[in-house]
Protein backbone atom coordinates (compact mmCIF):
# COMPACT_ATOMS: atom_id res chain seq x y z
CA UNK A 1 0.00 0.00 0.00
CA UNK A 2 1.38 3.37 -1.06
CA UNK A 3 1.87 6.22 1.47
CA UNK A 4 -0.97 7.99 -0.45
CA UNK A 5 -3.29 5.55 0.42
CA UNK A 6 -1.51 5.07 3.86
CA UNK A 7 -2.12 9.19 4.98
CA UNK A 8 -6.15 8.84 3.59
CA UNK A 9 -6.28 6.04 5.81
CA UNK A 10 -5.46 7.72 8.84
CA UNK A 11 -7.18 11.39 7.89
CA UNK A 12 -10.50 9.26 7.74
CA UNK A 13 -10.10 7.92 10.83
CA UNK A 14 -9.46 10.86 12.41
CA UNK A 15 -12.42 12.56 11.08
CA UNK A 16 -14.31 9.98 12.11
CA UNK A 17 -13.05 10.16 15.38
CA UNK A 18 -13.63 14.17 15.80
CA UNK A 19 -16.92 13.79 14.26
CA UNK A 20 -18.22 11.49 16.20
CA UNK A 21 -17.39 13.53 18.88
CA UNK A 22 -18.99 16.83 17.96
CA UNK A 23 -22.50 15.64 16.22
CA UNK A 24 -25.52 15.43 18.82
CA UNK A 25 -29.16 14.53 18.64
CA UNK A 26 -30.71 17.56 20.49
CA UNK A 27 -33.12 20.54 20.31
CA UNK A 28 -30.93 23.61 21.31
CA UNK A 29 -32.26 27.53 20.39
CA UNK A 30 -29.16 28.71 19.00
CA UNK A 31 -26.96 26.00 17.10
CA UNK A 32 -25.10 28.10 14.87
CA UNK A 33 -23.39 29.44 18.34
CA UNK A 34 -21.78 25.60 18.51
CA UNK A 35 -20.98 25.27 15.50
CA UNK A 36 -16.81 24.77 14.83
CA UNK A 37 -14.55 23.96 11.64
CA UNK A 38 -11.06 22.39 12.49
CA UNK A 39 -8.13 20.25 11.20
CA UNK A 40 -8.96 16.54 12.30
CA UNK A 41 -4.91 15.87 11.89
CA UNK A 42 -4.35 18.96 14.37
CA UNK A 43 -5.12 16.56 17.41
CA UNK A 44 -1.78 14.68 16.34
CA UNK A 45 0.17 17.41 15.96
CA UNK A 46 3.30 17.67 14.87
CA UNK A 47 2.15 15.43 11.77
CA UNK A 48 4.93 13.40 10.96
CA UNK A 49 5.93 12.53 7.12
CA UNK A 50 9.36 10.53 6.72
CA UNK A 51 10.17 10.61 3.32
CA UNK A 52 12.37 8.57 0.45
CA UNK A 53 14.55 11.23 -1.60
CA UNK A 54 12.86 10.56 -4.97
CA UNK A 55 12.50 12.17 -8.19
CA UNK A 56 8.36 11.39 -8.03
CA UNK A 57 6.21 13.94 -5.75
CA UNK A 58 5.01 12.27 -2.50
CA UNK A 59 1.77 13.04 -0.93
CA UNK A 60 0.57 14.07 2.34
CA UNK A 61 -3.16 14.47 2.69
CA UNK A 62 -4.99 17.59 4.49
CA UNK A 63 -8.47 18.92 5.07
CA UNK A 64 -11.25 19.98 7.20
CA UNK A 65 -14.44 19.20 9.31
CA UNK A 66 -17.51 19.97 10.63
CA UNK A 67 -18.83 19.77 14.48
CA UNK A 68 -21.79 21.00 15.49
CA UNK A 69 -25.44 20.07 16.99
CA UNK A 70 -26.56 19.06 13.49
CA UNK A 71 -25.41 18.71 9.86
CA UNK A 72 -24.30 21.98 8.18
CA UNK A 73 -27.93 22.96 6.42
CA UNK A 74 -26.11 24.99 3.37
CA UNK A 75 -22.72 24.45 1.97
CA UNK A 76 -19.69 25.93 3.91
CA UNK A 77 -16.42 27.24 2.26
CA UNK A 78 -13.23 26.85 3.33
CA UNK A 79 -9.68 28.44 2.58
CA UNK A 80 -6.58 26.63 3.47
CA UNK A 81 -3.56 28.65 4.31
CA UNK A 82 0.15 28.67 4.59
CA UNK A 83 1.20 30.22 8.12
CA UNK A 84 4.96 30.89 8.11
CA UNK A 85 4.84 32.70 11.22
CA UNK A 86 3.56 29.90 13.29
CA UNK A 87 6.90 28.16 12.70
CA UNK A 88 8.86 30.53 15.59
CA UNK A 89 6.15 30.04 17.54
CA UNK A 90 6.34 26.35 17.64
CA UNK A 91 9.77 26.24 17.83
CA UNK A 92 9.99 28.17 21.04
CA UNK A 93 6.88 26.98 22.03
CA UNK A 94 8.53 23.53 21.90
CA UNK A 95 12.53 23.75 22.52
CA UNK A 96 13.11 22.89 18.62
CA UNK A 97 14.69 24.46 15.96
CA UNK A 98 12.30 23.13 12.79
CA UNK A 99 13.48 25.03 9.55
CA UNK A 100 10.13 25.86 7.40
CA UNK A 101 9.35 23.60 4.57
CA UNK A 102 10.39 25.69 1.44
CA UNK A 103 7.74 26.92 -0.86
CA UNK A 104 9.12 25.49 -4.05
CA UNK A 105 9.10 22.09 -2.63
CA UNK A 106 5.35 21.74 -2.33
CA UNK A 107 2.24 22.37 -4.17
CA UNK A 108 -1.54 22.31 -2.75
CA UNK A 109 -3.89 20.61 -4.91
CA UNK A 110 -6.53 23.32 -3.71
CA UNK A 111 -6.53 26.55 -0.77
CA UNK A 112 -10.23 26.42 -1.13
CA UNK A 113 -13.00 23.42 -0.23
CA UNK A 114 -16.78 23.08 0.43
CA UNK A 115 -18.10 20.64 3.22
CA UNK A 116 -21.43 20.44 1.31
CA UNK A 117 -24.53 20.17 3.04
CA UNK A 118 -25.68 17.53 4.88
CA UNK A 119 -21.70 16.31 5.44
CA UNK A 120 -19.46 16.51 7.87
CA UNK A 121 -15.87 17.17 6.27
CA UNK A 122 -14.30 18.35 2.69
CA UNK A 123 -12.76 15.76 0.30
CA UNK A 124 -9.30 14.76 1.20
CA UNK A 125 -6.76 16.96 -0.28
CA UNK A 126 -3.47 16.46 -1.60
CA UNK A 127 -0.13 18.23 -1.11
CA UNK A 128 2.04 16.90 -3.00
CA UNK A 129 5.85 17.07 -1.27
CA UNK A 130 9.21 16.84 -3.57
CA UNK A 131 12.12 15.96 -2.66
CA UNK A 132 15.73 16.08 -4.48
CA UNK A 133 17.11 19.37 -5.19
CA UNK A 134 14.02 20.72 -2.70
CA UNK A 135 14.95 19.10 0.82
CA UNK A 136 17.99 18.69 2.40
CA UNK A 137 18.67 15.34 3.65
CA UNK A 138 17.72 14.27 6.89
CA UNK A 139 16.88 17.90 7.77
CA UNK A 140 12.99 18.24 9.49
CA UNK A 141 10.93 20.86 7.84
CA UNK A 142 7.79 22.64 9.61
CA UNK A 143 4.50 23.32 7.50
CA UNK A 144 1.79 25.06 9.62
CA UNK A 145 -1.47 24.74 7.32
CA UNK A 146 -4.71 27.09 8.58
CA UNK A 147 -8.31 26.56 8.23
CA UNK A 148 -10.54 29.61 7.73
CA UNK A 149 -14.23 29.96 6.80
CA UNK A 150 -15.86 33.12 5.70
CA UNK A 151 -19.34 32.50 7.39
CA UNK A 152 -18.11 33.38 10.71
CA UNK A 153 -17.76 29.48 11.92
CA UNK A 154 -15.34 29.90 14.53
CA UNK A 155 -12.02 27.04 14.74
CA UNK A 156 -12.20 24.66 17.47
CA UNK A 157 -9.88 25.91 20.07
CA UNK A 158 -6.37 24.22 19.49
CA UNK A 159 -7.23 22.23 15.85
CA UNK A 160 -7.09 25.24 13.53
CA UNK A 161 -3.81 24.41 12.59
CA UNK A 162 -2.22 21.09 11.52
CA UNK A 163 1.55 21.35 11.59
CA UNK A 164 3.13 19.09 9.12
CA UNK A 165 6.90 17.86 10.26
CA UNK A 166 8.55 16.57 7.15
CA UNK A 167 11.92 15.17 6.86
CA UNK A 168 13.68 13.10 3.69
CA UNK A 169 16.58 11.01 3.72
CA UNK A 170 18.73 9.31 0.94
CA UNK A 171 19.04 6.11 0.94
CA UNK A 172 22.99 6.16 2.10
CA UNK A 173 25.50 3.55 1.19
CA UNK A 174 28.36 3.46 3.50
CA UNK A 175 31.44 2.12 2.37
CA UNK A 176 34.50 1.09 4.43
CA UNK A 177 37.30 -1.35 4.75
CA UNK A 178 36.49 -4.29 6.98
CA UNK A 179 38.96 -4.81 10.18
CA UNK A 180 39.72 -1.33 10.64
CA UNK A 181 38.72 -1.81 14.52
CA UNK A 182 41.30 -3.33 14.74
CA UNK A 183 44.19 -1.07 13.71
CA UNK A 184 46.55 -1.25 13.24
CA UNK A 185 46.65 -5.00 11.86
CA UNK A 186 50.00 -6.67 13.01
CA UNK A 187 51.58 -8.91 10.21
CA UNK A 188 54.23 -11.15 11.18
CA UNK A 189 56.44 -12.23 8.04
CA UNK A 190 59.70 -14.48 7.65
CA UNK A 191 62.17 -13.49 5.73
CA UNK A 192 61.47 -15.10 2.50
CA UNK A 193 63.03 -15.16 -1.08
CA UNK A 194 59.24 -15.07 -2.78
CA UNK A 195 56.89 -12.55 -2.07
CA UNK A 196 53.58 -12.98 0.67
CA UNK A 197 50.25 -12.73 0.10
CA UNK A 198 47.83 -10.59 2.61
CA UNK A 199 44.36 -10.26 1.89
CA UNK A 200 41.74 -7.26 2.85
CA UNK A 201 37.60 -6.68 1.44
CA UNK A 202 35.80 -3.76 1.64
CA UNK A 203 32.02 -3.42 2.52
CA UNK A 204 28.72 -1.62 2.42
CA UNK A 205 25.70 -1.31 4.60
CA UNK A 206 22.63 0.84 3.85
CA UNK A 207 20.14 2.47 5.51
CA UNK A 208 17.66 0.92 3.43
CA UNK A 209 19.08 -1.85 1.01
CA UNK A 210 22.12 -2.25 -1.18
CA UNK A 211 20.52 -1.61 -4.76
CA UNK A 212 23.51 -2.47 -6.51
CA UNK A 213 27.03 -3.59 -6.49
CA UNK A 214 29.22 -0.97 -5.92
CA UNK A 215 33.08 -0.44 -7.56
CA UNK A 216 35.59 0.79 -5.27
CA UNK A 217 39.14 1.90 -5.82
CA UNK A 218 42.37 1.56 -3.47
CA UNK A 219 44.96 3.15 -3.22
CA UNK A 220 48.48 3.21 -0.36
CA UNK A 221 48.96 6.95 -0.08
CA UNK A 222 52.22 6.57 2.09
CA UNK A 223 51.62 10.24 3.59
CA UNK A 224 48.86 8.09 5.49
CA UNK A 225 52.00 6.89 7.28
CA UNK A 226 53.08 10.20 8.82
CA UNK A 227 49.79 11.50 9.75
CA UNK A 228 48.74 8.20 11.63
CA UNK A 229 52.28 8.44 13.67
CA UNK A 230 51.45 12.43 14.40
CA UNK A 231 47.96 11.07 15.47
CA UNK A 232 48.81 8.34 17.79
CA UNK A 233 52.44 9.13 18.63
CA UNK A 234 54.09 6.60 16.80
CA UNK A 235 57.13 6.32 14.82
CA UNK A 236 56.29 3.54 11.93
CA UNK A 237 58.51 3.17 8.93
CA UNK A 238 57.29 4.01 5.75
CA UNK A 239 56.92 0.41 3.61
CA UNK A 240 60.60 0.58 0.84
CA UNK A 241 59.47 1.51 -2.77
CA UNK A 242 58.97 -2.19 -4.63
CA UNK A 243 58.14 -3.70 -0.97
CA UNK A 244 54.69 -4.40 -2.03
CA UNK A 245 52.32 -4.19 -4.94
CA UNK A 246 48.50 -4.25 -4.71
CA UNK A 247 47.58 -7.11 -7.02
CA UNK A 248 44.05 -5.28 -7.74
CA UNK A 249 43.20 -1.27 -7.60
CA UNK A 250 39.62 -2.29 -7.50
CA UNK A 251 36.64 -4.45 -6.75
CA UNK A 252 33.31 -5.41 -6.86
CA UNK A 253 31.15 -4.76 -3.74
CA UNK A 254 28.43 -7.36 -4.69
CA UNK A 255 24.53 -6.06 -3.45
CA UNK A 256 23.66 -9.48 -2.26
CA UNK A 257 26.62 -10.17 0.15
CA UNK A 258 27.67 -6.48 1.06
CA UNK A 259 31.26 -7.43 0.62
CA UNK A 260 33.54 -7.84 -2.32
CA UNK A 261 36.14 -10.66 -2.85
CA UNK A 262 39.32 -10.65 -1.06
CA UNK A 263 41.68 -8.16 -2.64
CA UNK A 264 45.54 -9.40 -2.29
CA UNK A 265 48.64 -7.28 -1.62
CA UNK A 266 51.99 -8.61 -2.38
CA UNK A 267 55.41 -8.11 0.40
CA UNK A 268 58.63 -8.54 -0.19
CA UNK A 269 60.75 -9.18 2.47
CA UNK A 270 63.81 -10.44 2.37
CA UNK A 271 66.47 -7.99 0.32
CA UNK A 272 63.66 -5.02 1.21
CA UNK A 273 62.53 -5.40 4.76
CA UNK A 274 65.01 -4.97 7.87
CA UNK A 275 63.98 -7.39 10.49
CA UNK A 276 62.11 -6.19 13.24
CA UNK A 277 61.00 -2.98 12.41
CA UNK A 278 57.65 -2.48 12.46
CA UNK A 279 56.86 -1.43 8.64
CA UNK A 280 52.81 0.96 8.19
CA UNK A 281 51.21 -0.06 5.18
CA UNK A 282 47.86 1.73 4.64
CA UNK A 283 45.39 0.68 2.11
CA UNK A 284 42.33 3.18 1.38
CA UNK A 285 38.93 3.37 -0.24
CA UNK A 286 39.59 6.40 -2.52
CA UNK A 287 36.65 6.36 -4.66
CA UNK A 288 33.32 4.06 -4.87
CA UNK A 289 30.85 4.28 -7.51
CA UNK A 290 27.47 2.84 -8.83
CA UNK A 291 24.62 3.12 -11.47
CA UNK A 292 21.89 4.52 -8.26
CA UNK A 293 18.52 5.29 -8.66
CA UNK A 294 18.02 8.74 -7.06
CA UNK A 295 17.04 7.77 -3.51
CA UNK A 296 20.79 6.32 -3.02
CA UNK A 297 23.71 7.78 -2.27
CA UNK A 298 26.85 6.96 -1.15
CA UNK A 299 29.19 7.97 1.24
CA UNK A 300 33.00 6.80 1.88
CA UNK A 301 33.07 6.61 5.85
CA UNK A 302 35.58 9.08 6.86
CA UNK A 303 36.81 6.93 10.11
CA UNK A 304 36.70 3.60 8.41
CA UNK A 305 38.30 3.88 4.80
CA UNK A 306 41.50 3.01 5.53
CA UNK A 307 42.97 -0.07 6.80
CA UNK A 308 46.29 -0.22 8.62
CA UNK A 309 48.98 -3.13 8.36
CA UNK A 310 51.60 -3.22 10.61
CA UNK A 311 54.41 -5.73 9.23
CA UNK A 312 57.37 -6.67 10.92
CA UNK A 313 59.44 -9.00 9.06
CA UNK A 314 61.44 -11.76 11.55
CA UNK A 315 64.16 -14.36 11.05
CA UNK A 316 63.54 -17.83 10.05
CA UNK A 317 62.87 -19.45 13.48
CA UNK A 318 62.09 -22.36 15.01
CA UNK A 319 58.80 -22.72 17.89
CA UNK A 320 60.11 -24.06 21.30
CA UNK A 321 58.12 -24.72 24.57
CA UNK A 322 59.98 -24.32 27.70
CA UNK A 323 58.68 -25.44 31.06
CA UNK A 324 59.92 -24.86 34.81
CA UNK A 325 58.44 -27.54 37.03
CA UNK A 326 58.33 -27.86 40.11
CA UNK A 327 57.88 -31.73 41.37
CA UNK A 328 57.72 -31.05 45.28
CA UNK A 329 60.63 -32.47 47.76
CA UNK A 330 59.99 -36.32 48.57
CA UNK A 331 57.72 -36.52 45.45
CA UNK A 332 58.51 -40.33 44.25
CA UNK A 333 56.04 -41.20 41.68
CA UNK A 334 57.89 -40.86 38.39
CA UNK A 335 54.89 -41.71 36.50
CA UNK A 336 52.20 -39.18 37.50
CA UNK A 337 54.66 -37.10 37.08
CA UNK A 338 55.62 -37.65 33.44
CA UNK A 339 51.60 -37.56 32.50
CA UNK A 340 52.07 -34.23 34.07
CA UNK A 341 54.85 -32.87 32.29
CA UNK A 342 53.84 -34.58 28.86
CA UNK A 343 50.39 -32.58 28.66
CA UNK A 344 52.86 -29.48 28.35
CA UNK A 345 54.28 -30.49 25.57
CA UNK A 346 57.93 -29.40 26.10
CA UNK A 347 61.04 -28.90 23.91
CA UNK A 348 62.81 -28.06 26.92
CA UNK A 349 62.48 -28.49 30.62
CA UNK A 350 63.67 -27.98 33.96
CA UNK A 351 62.50 -29.77 36.77
CA UNK A 352 63.72 -28.81 40.42
CA UNK A 353 63.59 -30.79 43.59
CA UNK A 354 64.54 -34.37 42.46
CA UNK A 355 66.31 -37.03 44.37
CA UNK A 356 69.32 -38.70 43.08
CA UNK A 357 69.67 -42.43 44.96
CA UNK A 358 68.43 -40.94 48.17
CA UNK A 359 66.83 -43.39 51.17
CA UNK A 360 63.25 -41.35 50.31
CA UNK A 361 63.59 -42.10 46.78
CA UNK A 362 64.08 -45.85 46.82
CA UNK A 363 66.79 -45.35 46.38
CA UNK A 364 66.39 -44.26 42.17
CA UNK A 365 67.70 -41.81 39.83
CA UNK A 366 64.62 -39.63 39.50
CA UNK A 367 66.38 -37.89 36.86
CA UNK A 368 67.42 -40.88 34.58
CA UNK A 369 63.98 -42.42 34.98
CA UNK A 370 61.88 -39.43 34.46
CA UNK A 371 64.52 -39.11 31.08
CA UNK A 372 62.95 -42.59 29.63
CA UNK A 373 59.42 -42.24 31.11
CA UNK A 374 59.41 -38.31 28.85
CA UNK A 375 61.20 -39.42 25.86
CA UNK A 376 63.73 -36.67 26.27
CA UNK A 377 67.08 -38.53 26.41
CA UNK A 378 68.86 -35.44 26.99
CA UNK A 379 69.60 -34.38 30.39
CA UNK A 380 71.76 -33.16 33.18
CA UNK A 381 71.32 -32.87 36.70
CA UNK A 382 72.86 -30.04 38.70
CA UNK A 383 73.23 -30.96 42.71
CA UNK A 384 71.92 -28.43 45.38
CA UNK A 385 72.57 -30.98 48.76
CA UNK A 386 73.95 -34.08 49.62
CA UNK A 387 71.25 -35.43 51.33
CA UNK A 388 70.42 -39.19 52.92
CA UNK A 389 73.42 -40.62 51.22
CA UNK A 390 72.57 -39.41 47.48
CA UNK A 391 71.83 -36.00 46.29
CA UNK A 392 68.80 -33.52 45.89
CA UNK A 393 68.89 -30.77 43.37
CA UNK A 394 67.41 -29.99 39.73
CA UNK A 395 67.59 -31.42 35.99
CA UNK A 396 67.51 -29.82 32.89
CA UNK A 397 65.72 -32.30 29.94
CA UNK A 398 66.13 -31.32 26.52
CA UNK A 399 64.87 -33.06 23.07
CA UNK A 400 67.48 -31.66 21.05
CA UNK A 401 71.39 -32.62 21.63
CA UNK A 402 73.20 -31.12 24.25
CA UNK A 403 76.77 -30.41 23.08
CA UNK A 404 77.65 -29.18 26.14
CA UNK A 405 77.11 -28.29 29.84
CA UNK A 406 78.02 -26.81 32.94
CA UNK A 407 76.54 -27.37 36.42
CA UNK A 408 77.13 -25.29 39.51
CA UNK A 409 76.32 -24.67 43.15
CA UNK A 410 75.97 -21.39 44.58
CA UNK A 411 78.26 -20.66 47.42
CA UNK A 412 76.63 -20.32 50.88
CA UNK A 413 77.86 -19.03 54.65
CA UNK A 414 76.41 -21.81 56.23
CA UNK A 415 76.59 -26.04 54.95
CA UNK A 416 73.40 -26.41 56.81
CA UNK A 417 70.84 -25.06 54.12
CA UNK A 418 70.17 -25.39 50.88
CA UNK A 419 72.67 -23.93 48.41
CA UNK A 420 70.76 -23.90 45.02
CA UNK A 421 71.58 -25.76 41.66
CA UNK A 422 72.61 -24.31 38.30
CA UNK A 423 73.07 -26.55 35.74
CA UNK A 424 73.54 -24.65 31.85
CA UNK A 425 73.87 -26.64 28.75
CA UNK A 426 74.28 -25.31 25.14
CA UNK A 427 71.20 -27.28 23.14
CA UNK A 428 71.16 -28.10 19.20
CA UNK A 429 68.16 -26.83 18.11
CA UNK A 430 67.11 -29.51 15.44
CA UNK A 431 70.98 -30.59 15.86
CA UNK A 432 72.27 -27.48 14.60
CA UNK A 433 71.36 -24.44 15.92
CA UNK A 434 73.38 -23.44 19.46
CA UNK A 435 71.16 -22.33 22.11
CA UNK A 436 71.62 -22.09 26.04
CA UNK A 437 69.45 -23.49 28.53
CA UNK A 438 69.73 -22.66 31.96
CA UNK A 439 68.09 -23.73 34.98
CA UNK A 440 68.78 -22.85 38.40
CA UNK A 441 66.52 -22.55 42.16
CA UNK A 442 67.18 -20.29 44.47
CA UNK A 443 66.56 -19.79 48.27
CA UNK A 444 63.57 -19.22 49.82
CA UNK A 445 65.52 -17.20 52.14
CA UNK A 446 65.78 -13.87 51.05
CA UNK A 447 68.73 -12.61 52.25
CA UNK A 448 70.46 -15.31 50.84
CA UNK A 449 69.19 -15.79 48.21
CA UNK A 450 69.70 -11.76 46.62
CA UNK A 451 72.80 -11.00 48.51
CA UNK A 452 74.64 -14.18 47.62
CA UNK A 453 72.92 -16.80 45.17
CA UNK A 454 71.53 -13.51 42.64
CA UNK A 455 75.16 -11.78 42.54
CA UNK A 456 76.64 -15.08 41.93
CA UNK A 457 74.01 -16.16 39.05
CA UNK A 458 74.35 -12.47 37.09
CA UNK A 459 78.29 -12.99 37.35
CA UNK A 460 77.49 -16.82 35.49
CA UNK A 461 75.06 -15.85 33.05
CA UNK A 462 77.08 -12.49 32.17
CA UNK A 463 79.22 -14.80 30.45
CA UNK A 464 76.66 -16.06 27.90
CA UNK A 465 75.92 -13.27 25.00
CA UNK A 466 72.96 -15.45 23.87
CA UNK A 467 70.66 -16.51 22.64
CA UNK A 468 69.88 -18.19 26.11
CA UNK A 469 66.79 -19.08 27.80
CA UNK A 470 66.68 -18.88 31.75
CA UNK A 471 64.00 -20.50 34.26
CA UNK A 472 64.05 -20.99 37.37
CA UNK A 473 61.97 -21.05 41.03
CA UNK A 474 63.39 -17.28 42.08
CA UNK A 475 61.28 -17.16 44.87
CA UNK A 476 60.19 -13.33 44.19
CA UNK A 477 57.46 -11.16 43.17
CA UNK A 478 58.63 -9.23 39.96
CA UNK A 479 56.73 -6.21 41.52
CA UNK A 480 59.86 -5.92 43.74
CA UNK A 481 62.82 -5.06 41.63
CA UNK A 482 65.35 -5.26 44.05
CA UNK A 483 64.79 -8.95 44.69
CA UNK A 484 65.78 -11.76 42.17
CA UNK A 485 63.60 -11.40 39.19
CA UNK A 486 63.47 -7.73 38.95
CA UNK A 487 67.99 -7.70 39.45
CA UNK A 488 67.70 -10.90 36.44
CA UNK A 489 65.39 -8.94 34.54
CA UNK A 490 68.22 -5.85 33.76
CA UNK A 491 70.16 -8.83 31.98
CA UNK A 492 67.30 -10.50 31.05
CA UNK A 493 63.98 -10.09 28.96
CA UNK A 494 60.94 -10.60 30.35
CA UNK A 495 58.39 -12.62 28.50
CA UNK A 496 55.40 -10.84 29.82
CA UNK A 497 54.46 -7.50 32.07
CA UNK A 498 52.01 -8.71 34.06
CA UNK A 499 53.00 -12.19 34.58
CA UNK A 500 50.44 -14.44 36.11
CA UNK A 501 51.19 -16.43 39.63
CA UNK A 502 51.66 -19.62 40.28
CA UNK A 503 51.82 -20.57 43.91
CA UNK A 504 49.79 -22.05 45.27
CA UNK A 505 48.50 -24.38 43.14
CA UNK A 506 45.21 -24.60 44.81
CA UNK A 507 44.57 -20.82 44.49
CA UNK A 508 47.57 -19.15 43.14
CA UNK A 509 48.31 -15.72 44.29
CA UNK A 510 51.91 -15.00 44.49
CA UNK A 511 55.02 -16.24 42.55
CA UNK A 512 58.07 -18.71 42.22
CA UNK A 513 58.48 -19.90 38.88
CA UNK A 514 59.78 -17.69 35.65
CA UNK A 515 61.11 -18.32 32.50
CA UNK A 516 63.70 -14.89 31.35
CA UNK A 517 65.41 -15.02 28.09
CA UNK A 518 68.40 -12.89 26.30
CA UNK A 519 68.66 -11.30 23.66
CA UNK A 520 65.43 -9.80 22.91
CA UNK A 521 66.15 -9.82 18.62
CA UNK A 522 66.98 -13.48 19.27
CA UNK A 523 63.15 -14.78 20.27
CA UNK A 524 59.68 -13.64 20.30
CA UNK A 525 57.34 -14.49 22.55
CA UNK A 526 53.97 -16.81 21.14
CA UNK A 527 52.41 -17.31 24.57
CA UNK A 528 52.91 -17.09 27.89
CA UNK A 529 50.84 -19.02 31.48
CA UNK A 530 50.76 -21.10 33.73
CA UNK A 531 49.79 -24.38 33.55
CA UNK A 532 46.35 -25.79 34.90
CA UNK A 533 47.45 -28.74 36.78
CA UNK A 534 50.69 -30.05 38.87
CA UNK A 535 51.64 -33.30 41.13
CA UNK A 536 53.38 -30.37 43.29
CA UNK A 537 52.36 -27.36 45.13
CA UNK A 538 53.90 -24.76 42.39
CA UNK A 539 52.05 -24.59 39.03
CA UNK A 540 54.10 -24.69 36.19
CA UNK A 541 54.97 -21.73 33.91
CA UNK A 542 55.05 -22.39 30.23
CA UNK A 543 56.87 -20.24 27.85
CA UNK A 544 56.24 -20.49 23.82
CA UNK A 545 58.73 -18.47 22.14
CA UNK A 546 59.98 -18.69 18.02
CA UNK A 547 63.81 -18.88 18.48
CA UNK A 548 65.91 -17.56 15.41
CA UNK A 549 67.76 -19.35 13.53
CA UNK A 550 68.92 -16.72 10.57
Amino acid sequence: MNKRYLALIGWLLMSALYLGSCKYDTDIATPEAYERIYMPQAGGNPVTYHFIMSDTAQTLIYGADYGGVDYPVADISVHFSVAPALVDSFNVKNNTAYQLLPAESYVMEATDAVIAKGKLSTKPLALKVSTIGKLEHGVQYLLPIEVSTTKGIKNSEGLGVTYFLVDAKYNIINVEMEGTDKNPVSKLMNMADTAQTISFTAKATADDSLPTDITVGFASPEKLVDSFNLRNGTDYKKMPAGSFELVQTSGKIHSQTGSSDPVDIKVKTKGMLTPFVEYLLPVQIKEASAALPASSKIKISDSKSTLYYLIQATKNGVELTVVSYGKGSGYNDMEALAASIKSYQPDLLLVRELDVNTTRSGPKDQPKELAALLGMPYYVFANALDYQGGQYGSAIFSRYPIDASVTKTFMLSSSKSEKGPLAITKVLVDGKYPLIFAGTHLNANGTIRNEMQVPELMDIMKGYDGPVILAGDFNANPSNTSDSYGVLTTEFTRPCQDCPPNFPASDPKSYSDYILYKSANDFSVLDYHVGQTAVGTHLPVVLKVKFYVD
